[in-house]
């Protein structure tokens, strides 16, 4: 699912198509909102991300004439699918080929194609790995002289997660250890794993989870946590040891999640942990030969029980 296509042409048109995929944080340490500064009210944080194999698919196609357009929809085979209910001209990819434009000093005639399969308000990262398809796309497909640096200096305007996605290779993202507001990224090796991937017919709002965040007493900034765990090197080993400190405060913007959580734990006798502000979860399996079909039903049908509509996938590291 990571593989990006040559330009091919279609009729007197030219295109490419690149797969955006979703990322898990695997550990996550947020500390108190800064109190002055250009960035007072922001966090800074500590996090392992890793890639998976649930992708979007963001296809770029030059215009004969004009403005940027984009159309976003959900795939037919989409695990959970949403409303696309904002407005085009919040939209990531539709942000992110005109950030390209403002910095190069001119519209870019390009139309962006969105299809989705990862979740909105789910933690998993998708609008912002649509922008990085849609920044280093758009520049690819038109040949344009801007460096990956700057395409991930332009990437950190419309989101802190952006810069991760904007890795050097064409395939997904190496893993890394993200710090600062987003903007420090230390590239490690992969793992590997299967998972499942609990997504939840409710969405998380960031910004109302990092309120609930700051509603809590404060707590020390666990950073150097995160990078223990990640030098282990296999998440799964681990998996009893990882935390978010976003979880507990996604649970109280949707108290559903924290009964999904227990009782996802309690049907597949693992440790399962929010991603990012949530609302998606996952356990990780270490390729555990005994988990068949008929566990993933079992715990489908657990997660039917304290909240209908939930879906689970297997899903992998990449």
């Amino acid at each position: 699912m990571t593989r990006s296509t040559e330009p091919e042409r279609l009729g007197n048109l030219q295109s490419l198509t690149r797969v955006a995929p979703a990322k898990i944080n695997l550990a996550l340490a947020v500390a108190p909102a800064d109190t002055a500064g250009a960035r007072k009210g922001w966090h800074r944080i500590r996090s392992w991300f890793h890639a998976i194999d649930l992708g979007d698919s963001v296809t770029l196609t030059v215009r004969p004439e004009g403005s940027p357009s984009v159309l976003t929809r959900f795939a037919g085979d989409a695990p959970q699918p949403g409303a696309v209910d904002w407005n085009p001209s919040c939209d990531l990819t539709f942000r992110a080929i005109n950030v390209l434009g403002a910095y190069l000093g001119r519209e870019l005639p390009v139309h962006a194609d969105v299809v989705k399969r990862i979740p909105t308000g789910a933690g998993l990262g998708g609008g912002s790995s649509n922008a990085a398809a849609a920044l280093r796309g758009t520049r690819d497909l038109l040949d344009l002289p801007v460096p990956d640096e700057t395409l991930r200096e332009l990437g950190a305007t419309l989101g802190s997660d952006v810069p991760f996605f904007l890795d050097d290779t064409l395939n997904a993202p190496r893993p890394a250890l993200v710090g600062g507001f987003g903007d420090s990224i230390e590239r490690i090796p992969r793992a590997t794993g299967d998972l499942v991937l609990a997504l939840p017919p409710i969405a998380c709002s960031t910004p109302a989870v990092y309120k609930a965040f700051d509603d809590l007493p404060p707590r020390a900034f666990n950073a150097e946590g995160v990078d223990v765990l990640a030098a282990v090197g296999r998440p799964a080993s681990v998996a009893s040891r990882l935390f978010n400190d976003l979880a507990v405060p996604a649970e109280m913007v949707q108290p559903e999640l924290a009964t999904l959580r227990d009782a996802l734990s309690d049907s597949l006798d693992l440790p399962v942990h929010v991603t990012g502000s949530g609302s998606a979860c996952f356990a990780l399996l270490d390729n555990e030969p005994a988990f068949d079909q008929t566990a993933l039903l079992i715990a489908q049908q657990a997660a039917d029980a304290v909240l209908p509509g939930t879906k689970l996938v297997r899903a992998r590291l990449i």
